[in-house]
């Protein structure tokens, strides 16, 4: 069950908090793994696939062409890990640091919604 699946069975149990320390408990109690671990050797190989494709700006491929993030990006996850995304490269994308962080902050992140 991902996170989505849970949050729709439960709909109007929970508020915000509760739905997520519910889904804590459940993942816990039925062994879903929820500290996904990032394959660095995954996130290279999207670099070096976006730098190979031109669809990047030509001044990052001197990291990209090395797996490597350029100054200012981060690599981020289309489909979150924490609502069942896979950790490869066609879930990954490239994002400016300053969008990657708002993205995550509170209030603009909440994947149950």
């Amino acid at each position: 069950m991902t996170w989505n699946e849970f949050q729709s069975a439960n709909k109007g149990m929970y508020d915000n908090t509760g739905m997520s320390d519910a889904w804590t408990k459940y993942k816990e109690a039925n062994g879903i793994a929820y500290e996904t671990t990032r394959s660095q050797t995954t996130k290279s190989i999207f670099l070096k696939e976006l730098g190979a494709s031109g669809k990047a700006p030509k001044w990052m491929n001197q990291w990209l062409s090395e797996g490597k993030v350029p100054p200012g990006y981060e690599v981020g996850h289309k489909v979150p890990l924490s609502i069942g995304g896979e950790d490869i490269p066609s879930n990954m994308r490239l994002l400016d640091e300053a969008f990657h962080k708002l993205h995550h902050s509170k209030g603009f992140y909440r994947p149950w919604q």
